[in-house]
């Protein structure tokens, strides 16, 4: 068994990263979203992320792009990136329905990148082939709109 892989080191990794998880739940109109340990861990592993930077050189680029908030619908009106459209991950079971190109490239961001995340696998298990994870809109470093203003 390699040194990775036995308990103790284990044991330190889930200890070590446990506080920045417990963060990362979110409150969502009452309802608490939860990923496991596991699957925040091995978040970028298995879907595929975008920076902004990169996103940002693909549009510049031409590159068709749908932009999808999946955060809720308040949350999208208070701030967002522009050109994005909001569906909310509680809503991604449908989201064959209001997307149904699948070789279409969609990338998604919500607060901080745990919903995004999440979304992104869906739309994988869907059967989608250019999902793309931009993270959080904390992270953002371009311009926002709102519609408070």
């Amino acid at each position: 068994m390699s040194d990775y892989c036995k308990k103790e080191n284990f044991l330190f990794l889930f200890f070590a990263n446990y506080e920045h998880f417990k963060k990362t739940n979110a409150m969502i109109d009452n309802e608490v979203l939860r990923m496991s340990f596991f699957d925040f861990h091995l978040k970028g592993r298995t879907n595929k992320e975008i920076t902004p930077s990169q996103y940002i050189s693909r549009l510049e680029d031409g590159e068709a792009i749908v932009l999808i908030d999946c955060r809720t619908v308040q949350e999208h009106q208070i701030k967002r990136i522009p050109e994005s459209v909001v569906l909310p991950v509680q809503m991604f079971d449908q989201v064959d329905e209001w997307f149904p190109d699948r070789y279409q490239t969609y990338v998604i961001y919500c607060e901080h990148g745990v919903r995004s995340s999440k979304a992104v696998e869906i739309m994988v298990e869907k059967g989608y082939s250019n999902v793309y994870d931009l993270g959080g809109i904390v992270a953002w470093p371009g311009e926002t709109e709102s519609d408070l203003f």
